[in-house]
Formats: C-alpha cells, structure tokens, sequence
C-alpha cells in the first residue's frame, strides 16, 4: 500500500515505498501544528486535514475526507459572504475572514480563518489550502468585556464613557437636523447618608430601583448613570419653553418612596439642565453648564430642577479665584508630590511607584486632585503641572534609585487634554536628559477616556513617547469605555484595573466576571496587569489567583512623600508577607 494514503495527492509518492525525508518533515510539521489545516482540490474536494482539525471540529479524517467544507456550515453565514470568498479565491487572492461554523457535535464556534489558493507551474490553480484558529473563548471574552465596559456595572445603563461618546453622536445629528439637544443631570441628595444610616447593600437597591423607573419613561440609549449617585439622560429636540417640564417627567418618577430592605425610602433629588445650541456649542460645554444648574439646585437646599442661566457663569468667580492661586502655587512651587508604592504580587516586593499631585492649600488644607486638576485643565495649565511632576518625580527616584541593585520604576499620569500638546514628547525628552532618569524605567499612565470619544486621539503623542522608551500604561481598564482595537493600535504595554472593579471583588460576583474578563484580554494581547485600589487581603488573595501581576493600594502602602519613601525602602515593610494574606 502506498504510504501517508491520508494526506493530500499533491504530496503523495507516486511510489509504494516511504517519502523522501523533506515530504515526511513536512507532513509531520502539517500534522503537529496547533492551527487546523485543511486541504482541497480545486473543485473544494477535502484531500487533507490535520490532527488540529479533527480536534477542533470533532470530524475524524476518514469523515471527512472526499466531502467539501460544508460539512462545518452552521447557517451563520450568508450566501453573499461564500459568494464572495469564492469570487475572492478564483481570482486566486488569499481571503481572511472569521467564520462561525458547527461542529461535528452540533456546537457553534469562530474560527480565524485565511484560504490561500494553490498553483501549478503553469499558474492555475490546483489546491486550496486553509489554515485557521479556534477564537470562540477570544471573542467571546472580548464581547463580554465590549458591553460590559460600556455600562454601568450596578445598574445596567450606559457609563460614563459611553455617554460622552453618546452625547457627541447625538448632537452631530442635531446639527445636521437643525434640532436641539437636552442634557439632564440628576443626583440624590444626601446619598452618602443614606448609606451611613443604612449600608451600601441599601443603596445599591436604590439606584438599581431609579434606574429601573427611569427606562421605564426614556430611551435606555439615551440614559446614564455617571458618578456614585448621579444619573443623566439626553432629550432629543426639546421644545426650549417646556423643557423643564419635559425633564421633570421622569424625576416625578422618583417621588414614590422606595421599598429597600423593608425600607420605604423617599427621596429628593436635585437636577440641573442646559440646552444645545442654547446654552452650548458642544457636548463637553453642554455638560459642564448642566453640571452648574444642578450645583445651584443643590444649594437651593435639593429637590428642584434647574435650567441653566447665563448668569450662572459668574457664580464661578470662586472657581477662577482658586485656579489663581494655582497658578501661583504652581509658580512658588508649593505643590507636593507623593509616591504610592506599587507591589510585585508574585514575589512579594516593592517595584514601582505612582506619582501623585498633592496641594496643601493654606485656607482650605489639603485638596483634592478631583478639585484642582479640572481647574488647571479648564486655564490651560496642565503642560506646566505635567513638566512640574515629571521633573520632581524623576529627580526624587533617580536620587532614590542611586546604588540600587533593583531600581524602582515610575509611573505618571497624563490626562486626556495633555496629549493635545505637541510638545508633550519633547518636554518628556528634557525631563529625561535634565534628571538622567532611565526612560526604559518611566511609565506614563493614561486614563482609557483618552483612547475612545471623538475628541482624543492621541495615537501620535503615544507612538512618540514609546519611541523615547517610555512604557505607557491604560489606567482605569475593565470599566472605561475603550475600543479594543486601540488596544493593538497603539503601543501599550501595561493595563491598570480599575479601582471600582478591585472594591467590589469582595461582595459581587459581576464584578468578579468583569474582572476576571479583563484580565484574561489583558493577557491574550501580552499586557502587564496592575490592580490598584487593595483594601482587602481577600482582594490580594483573589487577583494572585487570578495571575495578577502588579498590584497597589491602602492595604499594601499608602502615598508617601520621597523622604518617606527612601525611608520605607530602608525598613522591613517594603514586602507584604502572610500577615496581610
């Protein structure tokens, strides 16, 4: 009998006796390759599958050989999608698709799939050959992380991010339909006291309550929830008479008590409102005067609605007073920087620290990011607060770092807004070269709104920035409403997970999907995991298992300043052990 009766005729001695050497490397490279191969003759005949495609589809050899491919049909795809793969191979060019096919068990799965056509000397075309790659888990994955990442874990709706990119769509058709565009914004008043007096489980119940009655009464596309306590909607060509009345439509909704834990729980709630292109050209504006409506809402004592007023400008001559002072803080150098370790959660062991802009402002005591950060986005001065951090940070660790065996690395963060500056690769440049600090030790973090909306684009001051050494890193993954194909576009080689999603991993199984979902993408495109936020050894206990690289938070060190740093590094507490595990 002639040898290898199996493999495809194209590769068969005409001869009984065995296959020179190179045939036999060849079928056995064929046969051991982790990619289903299948081989047809030019009338789609199968002369030839491999050991990967008996596995994968479940058809043996000798159940398929002699029949075409669609014996793996599923009816998922439509005649117009073969009728051009054919049209495609005929002309002899290689077509790559993701085909969703059955296997032999009846099971759907997705296959990663490139056909390249086969020719003789002569140019025609003789055998077809496929190769392809079981990515049912991939996309899987990627799907689940896709709509989970752009809604809100606790109440279903759209986040934030999804509602920005939202808010920009709608009102790119509003200017092309000449309508006009409510944005509402809705918070609880006094939600963190309702959650004192009666736990969080309480309030989670209330918000999954409210967002329930308000898909009732507007389109859930157009519906948010944006903070811990806040809601917003968009109304689509209001009338600019009726539109507090419209809005109040769906807050009237809430006025009914609550039935929370055996808990009949009323409510108020403060709104504020502004209108496109009344009170604002675009969906950042837009957002920013409804922002200030509610503000004056709430310091109305709560429970009203309140349009936005041109005059309300003016009530944010504090604001410009603060940013002033900024400006000279900035100037004085009277700003800090403090430094949270980062933990190796394999080893044990600090390997790295996140800077952190600290402001301890002489009337007000130490202020919040959160407070001043949108202050030195709105005047502009977040280019003069990036060269301020980066060249006190990298002067501290390259002192620090001075005669260690293990340097630490650094990470700073970057806000959305900075990578419009065209000189951000530059000044990174000086930095390095004034301090001497090591490029290939400094990451720069980004927050994952900067890769989505259509607003930022920042593939270039990326690119940049990898191109002088420096890691660059997405911070707040798992939650933010981020492309994926940003992922592979740009040259990321760290991802941090989102502190929301780390809290909860101690009491919602959702959030341990979502979780579990983003580290295993971060994992399949080779990125580093970071999980920031540990408060809890069973966080820590969790994220190990779950083959988390990095890891920050309270529980493990809190921000220091560099003198506390240099201290910490010289005591025994720079490794967490057993005692918080």
């Amino acid at each position: 009998m002639k040898w290898f009766s199996l493999y495809p005729s194209f590769l068969q001695p005409a001869r009984s006796e065995p296959p020179p050497a190179q045939t036999q490397i060849l079928l056995c490279a064929l046969e051991q390759c982790v990619d289903s191969v299948m081989i047809t003759d030019a009338n789609g005949i199968i002369t030839y599958v491999n050991a990967a495609f008996e596995r994968i589809t479940g058809f043996s050899k000798r159940e398929t050989l002699g029949r075409t491919a669609s014996l793996l049909r599923s009816g998922r795809m439509s005649a117009a999608f073969y009728a051009q793969l054919w049209a495609q191979l005929r002309a002899g060019r290689v077509f790559k698709a993701i085909f969703i096919n059955r296997r032999k068990n009846g099971e759907l799965y997705s296959e990663e799939k490139t056909i390249t056509p086969l020719t003789d000397e002569n140019g025609q075309i003789t055998h077809y050959i496929s190769t392809a790659r079981d990515v049912t888990e991939r996309l899987r994955t990627q799907d689940q992380l896709h709509r989970l990442s752009h809604f809100d874990l606790l109440t279903g709706l759209n986040n934030r991010g999804a509602f920005l990119s939202l808010g920009e769509r709608v009102l790119e058709r509003a200017r092309l339909d000449n309508h006009r565009v409510a944005v509402v914004l809705a918070d609880v008043d006094h939600f963190g006291q309702l959650n004192a007096i009666h736990g969080q489980n309480v309030g989670d119940a209330l918000l999954v309550e409210m967002a329930e009655r308000l898909s009732r009464l507007c389109q859930s596309e157009h519906l948010a929830r944006t903070s811990g306590r806040g809601f917003a909607w968009l109304m689509t060509d209001p009338a600019p008479d009726t539109v507090l009345t419209q809005a109040m439509r769906p807050l009237q909704s809430w006025q009914t008590p609550f039935p929370c834990d055996n808990v009949s729980l009323p409510i108020t709630v403060s709104a504020g409102i502004a209108l496109f292109p009344d009170d604002a050209e675009n969906f950042f504006d837009l957002l920013h005067k409804a922002q200030l409506a509610k503000r004056l809402a709430k310091q109305g004592g709560g429970g009203i609605s309140q349009r936005y007023q041109p005059e309300l400008g003016l009530r944010e001559s504090g604001d410009s007073r603060l940013c002033a002072e900024l400006r000279t803080a900035l100037g004085n150098a009277e700003l800090s920087v403090f430094y949270q370790p980062i933990f190796d959660l394999t080893w044990n062991r600090l390997v790295s620290v996140e800077a952190l802009l600290r402001w301890d402002h002489p009337q007000h005591g130490m202020l919040s990011p959160a407070i001043f950060l949108p202050l030195a986005q709105r005047s502009g001065l977040m280019p003069q607060l990036n060269r301020y951090v980066s060249d006190i940070a990298c002067t501290a660790l390259s002192r620090i770092n001075d005669g260690r065996e293990r340097p630490l690395r650094l990470s700073i963060n970057l806000s959305v807004g900075q990578f419009a500056d065209p000189g951000l690769p530059d000044t990174m440049r000086q930095v390095l070269t004034r301090t001497g600090f090591p490029p290939g030790l400094l990451t720069v973090e980004v927050d994952s709104a900067a890769l989505s909306g259509p607003q930022a684009r920042p593939d270039g001051a990326l690119t940049a920035l990898g191109a002088l050494g420096i890691e660059l890193a997405i911070d707040d993954f798992g939650l933010g409403h981020l492309a994926l194909e940003a992922l592979r576009r740009l040259p990321v080689q760290a991802v941090k997970l989102d502190r929301q999603l780390v809290g909860r991993l101690d009491s919602d199984p959702l959030a341990e999907n979502v979780a579990r979902a983003s580290l295993l993408l971060a994992r399949e495109l080779g990125l580093t995991l970071i999980a920031e936020g540990i408060e809890t050894p069973r966080q820590i206990q969790w994220l190990q298992q779950q083959g988390c690289h990095f890891g920050q938070g309270y529980l493990l060190a809190k921000p220091m300043s560099a003198t506390a740093l240099a201290e910490y590094l010289d005591s025994d507490q720079c490794r967490f052990g057993s005692e918080l595990l």
